[in-house]
């Protein structure tokens, strides 16, 4: 196409390109307020048009700037600067976005946002289908689109609807877009609802029928099948789903059903981060659906809550608004979105979406979903409105069909079963009935009651095993005990021996509990999912239990042949450290005796040497004693013999003496002796102590040097004894309750009638199970459940309210329920509670104003818009100084504004006037305005006042008061130019003219 057919054919250019261009992209200065964030642009460049998005529009002070990228396969060279940029033609955008137009592949969501452009996404290419967005962003209306047009297609639908929002497709809906080309509809012909019937009256078939109901039955050509679980727990929709999509996968596998898809509506619930007995199955349908015709559309407010397999398949996302953080990370990343888009999700309006994935080639789109053709089943939808008699369909056939299987059921349920020998039946006793409950949650709800009740017998097993080992290779022995309390109810489908809790009762609960051995009230009993009444299947049970049992005792130990020693830690450095610190401690304890051992034997020593040093010390006094008596009697026998006295007395005393000294000095000698054995024998204890702790070293050395080796011990089944294996049928209340805040509402909960937890519903925020009545809170506009932690109270009115009825002040950041409506700025579209909002006194009460976009006259303090401010505020004629409306005063003659310090009153009127129109009297000092009578003095030419002007008797002029004189002759007033002057004896005489010339 050559340029002056381009011109001739476009409108007026919307930009012009400016700057440095590529071949992916230019910037454009914007010259129409057409050109918007969402807006497609077009350029010709190179012979041929290039479909250009906007990345960022900006503006400068030279002007309004996007930065546009090119969709698909750029030109060769970069843009020419300068070239003009239009807005995009549909049947460009649509062939550069590769979009189908055609009705017969694909189905009609809506149109582009910015554009009269249809979208069709291809059927062939959406793969699995997500919708996210949170509450009220339209993720439901989007699948109700998505389903009237696989309905048009005769594409077969199988729905897991949680909230009972869906029944709505078979009510004609109440809008016509002559826009959309939508006009209203039913699908009531092709609906199949199966439904809890007291709470779903407007249901085909109860929900009953689908135990007996077989998979070609559900998911049929042109037809499509919804699952209405409103009114179960959560743990019962769990278990249905679970079973359901079970039977349902299976028969797609064998090949038995035709393509369809199944619609998961809250899928958070059924596979969640936290696994249920539904993951397994809705991960594998994720996965191996698709190559067996079998599609899924995932829908949920949380995808953080999302199993991580199955947000991670690729497919198709419609993603609506989104606020939490996490949320969008997440939905980015499996979307495959820049952090650009963040900020186009969190603003998208109730209706909008942006899709991306398999379906969109190209780029993400940001689409306006179409009206719906049926009823929206959303808030303010009630079934009850809509309830018609069903017809003779397959419906009724299935109904008939299962209705006396219903009813047997039923009664067996009556009745206590029967169990086998060998597993004994107990009852736990009720301590948590329905008033105490309904106390409980009365505290933070107090008009809350119940509507109906039922008592429930729940079997579980409560199991202990015991295992003793005793092995002599690898030498060990130790014992320990399994306890399990395992729920066997029907809903659980098989016994998972891992569980050691059973509706809402763990096992330290049991500790003190007192079993019964009878029903202390008249209930149902919930059936088992076991013959109890089989004696081979109970010992099967209990065989699976000890094998089971058997698995979990493993003890994994090391151990050393040196040492014989071992351990069942686990831990090879434990072990070892063990094993260290035990030789240390035999090495002391040895250390001790030995030197213990030295020390008595040291002691005993020197004991002894203790006692033969006193006894030496006592003789050798003796002997000294002895020498000193030997030696007085040698004298005495000299001085006998020199007076030749008689000596034989002495003589003989001195030999006794010298006897007596030498047997003391024997003595000394052997005492000595026998001391320096035993100083001998010490030194000789010195060195066995020395030694035997060289030798203990040795030994201590060598043991430390042990050998550690691993083994796996597992019980022998002839180790394993069941302590205890008995049946106890746990007391569960069923029942409903109901508040009356306006609307009512009725809210499935049950509870064990031990310790009173169980399920309180699910916060609609996180999904969490409320287990405890004290940690239930409804919402008290929608009256939906919440955990505490999720539920936010208005700041205003005290009401406990959700996410989704509540909003913050992005003023004060305090919240408030939806009962109290948040004004908005008009400039930045802030909310804002009533404390925070502003009002300029110009624009009304019907106009609201953020604190950061009110302003505040500085002069009078009245508020203002930014608009109005300027006009507000003004200048002194007079001195300039700043001024308002509100404290200016006006010239009453020129209407000049001025300030309070420039505005002069007139003395007499009253009236405001500048400088300019007044004058002041030079008498009096008062000012006046220039409408008022101004005098002027014939002597001194000052203005004068009415009041102080003096009119001369003479000429009739007139005077101020300095320039008049009174006659002293005829006492007439008279100006300065009538006084003459009279001269007396004394002084001069001030007359007037006329006396003056008299006087003369």
């Amino acid at each position: 196409m050559e340029r002056d057919e381009v011109e001739a054919f476009q409108a007026k250019p919307v930009g012009i390109i400016e700057g440095k261009t590529t071949t992916n992209g230019f910037k454009v200065k914007v010259l129409s307020d057409e050109v918007g964030r969402n807006s497609f642009l077009e350029v010709f460049h190179e012979g041929t048009y290039y479909v250009c998005g906007i990345k960022e529009l900006y503006r400068t002070e030279e002007g309004i700037y996007a930065e546009c990228f090119v969709i698909g396969q750029g030109p060769k060279l970069p843009f020419t600067p300068t070239s003009p940029v239009y807005l995009a033609r549909e049947e460009h955008v649509r062939k550069a976005l590769r979009l189908s137009d055609d009705p017969s592949t694909g189905i009609y969501v809506g149109k582009l946002k910015g554009l009269d452009c249809r979208v069709w996404l291809p059927i062939k290419r959406l793969g699995r289908i997500f919708i996210v967005g949170k509450p009220g962003s339209g993720k439901s209306y989007t699948a109700g689109v998505i389903i009237e047009e696989f309905l048009k297609k005769g594409i077969p639908l199988l729905i897991i609807d949680v909230h009972g929002e869906y029944s709505s497709l078979k009510v004609m809906g109440d809008v016509t877009s002559e826009e959309f080309d939508v006009y209203p509809k039913s699908y009531a012909e092709s609906v199949v609802e199966f439904g809890d019937l007291k709470v779903n009256p407007g249901a085909d078939v109860p929900l009953e029928a689908l135990e007996s109901a077989n998979p070609e039955d559900l998911v049929v050509p042109g037809q499509c099948t919804i699952i209405n679980l409103r009114g179960l727990l959560k743990e019962e929709q769990v278990s249905l789903v679970a079973s359901l999509l079970g039977k349902v996968f299976q028969a797609v596998v064998e090949g038995r059903l035709k393509p369809f898809y199944c619609v998961l509506d809250e899928a958070h619930r059924f596979a969640g981060r936290e696994r249920t007995k539904a993951t397994d199955v809705v991960r594998r349908f994720a996965q191996e659906g698709r190559k067996f015709g079998a599609g899924l559309i995932v829908i949920t407010q949380r995808p953080q809550l999302l199993d991580t397999t199955v947000r991670g398949l690729v497919g198709t996302w419609i993603i609506h608004r989104l606020s939490d953080p996490n949320d969008m990370r997440i939905t980015l990343e499996s979307g495959g979105l820049d952090s650009e888009w963040e900020n186009v999700i969190a603003w998208l309006e109730s209706g909008e979406a942006v899709i991306t994935g398999e379906a969109v080639e190209k780029i993400p789109i940001v689409v306006r979903i179409r009206p719906r053709e049926t009823k929206h089943g959303g808030e303010g939808f009630n079934p009850l409105d809509y309830i018609a008699k069903p017809s003779h369909s397959t419906t009724v056939r299935i109904l008939e069909k299962l209705s006396k299987a219903t009813t047997r059921e039923a009664d067996r349920l009556q009745r206590q079963p029967i169990s086998a020998p060998g597993l004994p039946q107990a009852f736990l006793s009720i301590a948590v009935d329905e008033s105490e409950v309904l106390a409980r949650m009365k505290e933070r709800l107090a008009d809350l009651d119940l509507k109906s009740i039922e008592l429930n017998y729940m079997p579980a097993l409560f199991c202990e095993v015991e295992a003793r080992v005793e092995r002599e290779s690898p030498p060990l022995k130790f014992s320990e005990s399994l306890q399990r309390l395992v729920p066997i109810g029907v809903e659980v489908g098989e016994i998972d021996w891992d569980s050691t809790q059973a509706y809402g009762l763990e096992l330290k609960d049991l500790e003190s509990a007192e079993p019964l051995p009878s029903p202390p009230q008249p209930g149902y009993y919930q059936r088992t999912c076991f013959n109890i009444a089989d004696q081979k299947v109970v010992k099967k049970v209990k065989e699976e239990l000890l094998a089971y049992a058997a698995t979990k005792l493993v003890k994994a130990m090391y151990y050393s042949k040196k040492l014989g020693k071992f351990s069942l830690t686990g831990d090879r450095q434990a072990f070892v450290a063990e094993c260290l610190k035990e030789l240390a401690e035999v090495e002391q304890s040895e250390e001790r005796d030995i030197e213990e051992k030295y020390r008595r034997s040291v002691a005993d020593i020197e004991k002894a040497i203790e006692e033969y040093n006193e006894r030496l010390r006592r003789l050798s006094e003796q002997y000294n004693a002895l020498r000193y008596e030997c030696e007085q009697l040698n004298q005495m026998l000299k001085e006998a013999k020199r007076q030749k006295k008689p000596i034989l007395r002495l003589s003989k005393q001195l030999e006794l003496r010298k006897s007596k000294l030498e047997s003391i000095r024997d003595e000394m000698l052997k005492i000595n002796a026998q001391i320096k054995a035993l100083n001998d024998k010490k030194k000789a204890l010195e060195s066995e102590r020395k030694e035997r702790l060289r030798e203990l070293r040795l030994k201590m050395s060598s043991l430390k040097e042990f050998d550690v080796k691993a083994a796996v011990i597992q019980p022998e089944l002839d180790e394993l004894s069941v302590t205890s294996f008995q049946l106890i049928w746990v007391p569960v209340y069923r029942a409903k309750i109901a508040t009356d805040k306006g609307a009512s509402k009725e809210i499935g909960i049950w509870w064990n009638a031990l310790n009173g937890k169980g399920f309180y519903g699910s916060c609609i925020e996180c999904g969490a199970e409320l287990k405890d009545a004290s940690s239930l809170v409804l919402c008290e506009v929608c009256l939906n459940p919440l955990c505490p932690e999720h539920a936010s109270q208005c700041a205003a009115c005290g009401a406990r309210v959700c996410l989704k009825d509540s909003w913050t002040c992005d003023s004060c950041s305090r919240t408030l329920c939806s009962r109290e409506p948040p004004s908005r700025c008009k400039l930045c579209e802030a909310m804002l509670c009533q404390e925070c909002v502003e009002r300029c006194v110009a624009c009304g009460v019907e106009v609201a104003l953020c604190r950061a976009h009110a302003r505040s006259c500085s002069v009078c303090g009245t508020t203002l818009c930014e608009e109005h401010l300027k006009s507000h505020m003004m200048r002194c004629s007079a001195c300039s100084k700043a001024i308002c409306e509100g404290s200016a005063k006006r010239c009453s003659v020129c209407d000049e504004p001025l300030c309070a310090a420039c505005s002069i009153s007139c003395a007499k009127c009253g009236r405001a006037v500048c400088r300019e129109h007044s004058w002041t009297c030079r008498s009096c000092g008062k000012a006046f305005c220039v409408d008022e009578e101004r005098k002027e003095c014939v002597a001194c030419g000052s203005d004068l006042c009415t009041s102080c002007s003096c009119v001369c008797e003479v000429c009739g002029g007139v005077a101020c008061k300095n320039h008049v004189h009174r006659c002293s002759s005829c006492g007439r007033l008279v100006c300065r130019n009538c006084i003459g002057e009279s001269r007396g004896l004394l002084r001069r005489k001030l007359l007037c003219v006329d006396c003056a010339t008299r006087a003369g």
